[in-house]
């Protein structure tokens, strides 16, 4: 098992924002699972958890994802671009995650 504490520091609506993040991964006989959790995201997201999974076979595989974001701030004036955001950080995060897990089993 593979742990990471990450801190980030991202640019959303032009402005920093900062987030920690703790990161658990595992390998085991082709197929991966990964849990992340984002403890603070000032000024957009008051915190995201996530799970994904690869599972293989000889030559199929299965992507299973769960993702959980979570925000005071997603109605009102704004509410739109808030939304916005927070689909873009976490198709960041999963696309990165996939392509990772794709290049991994290629290897």
């Amino acid at each position: 098992m593979h742990e990471q504490f990450i801190f980030l520091k991202m640019n959303l609506e032009g402005r920093p924002a900062f987030a920690l993040e703790h990161r658990i991964s595992i390998q085991e006989q082709g197929n991966y699972l990964m849990a992340s959790r984002y403890y603070y995201v000032n000024h957009t997201l008051n915190g995201q958890q996530q799970m994904g999974m690869l599972l293989q076979s000889d030559q199929d595989a299965v992507a299973i994802s769960i993702v959980r974001a979570s925000t005071d701030q997603i109605t009102g004036f704004g509410g739109s671009s808030k939304q916005l955001i927070g689909r873009t950080m976490m198709w960041n995060e999963l696309s990165g995650f996939y392509k990772g897990s794709k290049s991994a089993y290629e290897k």
